[in-house]
């Protein structure tokens, strides 16, 4: 099984060159892991929510985002090659980024109409109950959008690149 890791095009501000992954790897620092900053600032907010279960490694600080199934033309894919992967319900992470934005964009009234029902806390609850350990994930397939993270740098030996 693999996991795949998105590269941008070089007019992105997120570009990382093929050369500069042969020689680094993928790393908590790597440029295009700043696409991911807004997820980051997002469940910054909810540590206070984490449940005593999530292993302890699991620290949106230091994480590297990828996906179970290939969603773009360019992209790098890894075995799987460490047990520090959590995999979490997109669905729930799309709707507490969206209220993120909600906020600061829209004023109350609009942010009350989308999100009937949904408390930025329950978004929170509910994301943390949605954690699965990748083997389980793949073992039970319970989402349709899932928010993938690997926890440890990404080797360069390991990375097969696929342009």
């Amino acid at each position: 099984m693999y996991l795949y890791y998105m590269l941008f095009k070089p007019s992105s501000p997120f570009f990382v060159s093929v050369e500069e992954l042969k020689k680094s790897g993928i790393t908590y620092d790597t440029r295009s892991n700043g696409f991911n900053s807004n997820v980051v600032s997002s469940f910054n907010k909810m540590a206070d929510f984490r449940p005593i279960c999530i292993p302890p490694w699991v620290d949106f600080n230091n994480t590297i985002p990828c996906d179970i199934s290939r969603k773009s033309e360019n992209y790098v894919s890894f075995p799987i090659f460490t047990k520090k992967v959590a995999v979490f319900d997109g669905s729930i992470a799309s709707d507490i980024i969206a209220l993120d934005w909600y906020q600061l964009l829209e004023g109350d009234e609009e942010r009350d109409a989308f999100f009937v029902n949904k408390s930025q806390t329950d978004l929170f609850v509910d994301y943390w109950n949605s954690y699965f350990s990748v083997d389980d994930f793949l073992a039970k397939q319970p989402y349709s959008q899932p928010h993938v993270f690997v926890f440890e740098p990404i080797p360069s030996m390991l990375l097969c690149f696929n342009l």
